[in-house]
């Protein structure tokens, strides 16, 4: 890999492993909580909100999470957010009604709010404009290598060692957050120098067609091991280990393009890819369609990421990285919290199967939106 100066300084590069170290910890709950909560007698319905609280605690603190980075200082704002995850990480040790899970859940959105902002706002803080995509992509390396290795490793976890020793592994995955921002300088900028407004409306189109994109993740996320059990399939750690190499091969690549070409095609070709991997999830009866379904699913979420998320910081005006990180996450969160409680919703009345199938919805409105927004030349960057 040619490494450019411009993009890998210490401290993206502290900041790109230290966000990797968050996302363990964060990812290792995310398919194995619906699992915790089904062995409490949860139904569908609150699986899928134990997923909707924490993303309601979540969008709450966004907009004044972005605030916040913009006035004072980042590397404060990530420790207090890390502290509530690994507080609230560990207090899953004496949850034992679904009540404690939906509290503790709700309190640990804030400090994902914070800790999470704060690690993207750093990273593209320190990157031009003009190697805005190329550099992200690199970021959100981290964030991929996280999602192929979290899932498979707390489903393991579970099965052999139980839920104890998978809240203790994902806390030592926060804690070790802090070995690589202890000694991290961020620029802490002036508060009169920046608008006190907690949105950013520049960008508030990528981040609406991030929130499209997201609710499928958020189904897949709460679901997609539930549905595999239901027809008798195991080893879907896999699912998501396969759905994030494909994020890992093509997330950098993808930001290059976009940077140098535009993002049209990129968001047609990741919405229609999207389209098939529900179409193959819906008719899976194997381990390998679910695979197909997932690679499908990784090559389309990956090229829309990178298109809405490099669209959104290069409309972001000057001083304003941190509101338009919070936007853009409000709309990222915001669709795995509406896909989570649309699942489970869904999935009671219908079936996972249906449920799955009514997803192709989502990239068919990204489609219309985006040609519409470009047709009427409202997308100022191509």
């Amino acid at each position: 890999m040619k490494q450019n100066n411009a993009i890998w300084n210490s401290t993206f590069i502290k900041i790109t492993i230290a966000n990797f170290c968050l996302f363990m910890g964060f990812q290792m709950l995310l398919p194995t909580l619906p699992l915790y909560a089904q062995s409490l007698g949860a139904n569908d319905s609150l699986i899928g909100l134990i997923s909707g609280v924490f993303t309601i605690s979540n969008l709450l603190a966004r907009p004044f999470t972005g605030l916040l980075l913009d006035q004072k200082n980042k590397k404060t704002i990530l420790i207090i957010g890390l502290v509530i995850m690994i507080i609230l990480t560990m207090s899953f040790h004496i949850a034992s009604t679904i009540i404690l899970i939906l509290t503790f859940r709700f309190i640990q959105g804030l400090g994902w709010s914070f800790s999470q902002s704060a690690t993207s706002t750093i990273a593209s803080s320190t990157l031009d404009k003009k190697n805005l995509g190329e550099g992200m992509g690199y970021f959100s390396f981290s964030n991929s290598l996280a999602m192929a290795l979290a899932p498979p490793l707390s489903l393991y976890l579970v099965s052999q060692k139980g839920f104890g020793t998978l809240f203790n592994s994902a806390t030592l995955f926060l804690l070790a957050v802090f070995l690589f921002i202890i000694n991290l300088k961020v620029e802490k900028r002036p508060i009169n120098s920046v608008s006190k407004k907690p949105f950013e409306k520049e960008v508030v189109f990528p981040s609406l067609l991030m929130l499209l994109c997201t609710i499928i993740y958020g189904a897949l996320l709460s679901f997609v091991v539930l549905y595999g059990n239901e027809k008798g399939i195991t080893n879907l750690g896999l699912f998501f280990t396969l759905n994030a190499l494909c994020l890992i091969i093509f997330r950098p690549m993808i930001g290059k393009i976009a940077d140098k070409h535009g993002f049209f095609h990129i968001v047609i070709i990741g919405s229609l890819l999207t389209i098939f991997s529900m179409i193959v999830l819906t008719l899976a009866s194997s381990l390998a369609h679910f695979l197909i379904a997932s690679i499908l699913y990784g090559s389309g979420f990956s090229a829309l990421q990178a298109s809405f998320q490099t669209l959104t910081l290069m409309s972001a005006p000057e001083g304003r990285l941190g509101a338009a990180n919070s936007t853009f996450f409000m709309g990222f969160d915001g669709g795995i919290g509406i896909g989570s409680i649309y699942g489970g919703v869904l999935s009671s009345l219908w079936g996972y199967q249906l449920m799955f199938l009514s997803c192709i919805a989502f990239p068919l409105l990204i489609i219309v939106l985006y040609v519409w927004q470009r047709k009427n030349d409202r997308i100022k960057i191509k």
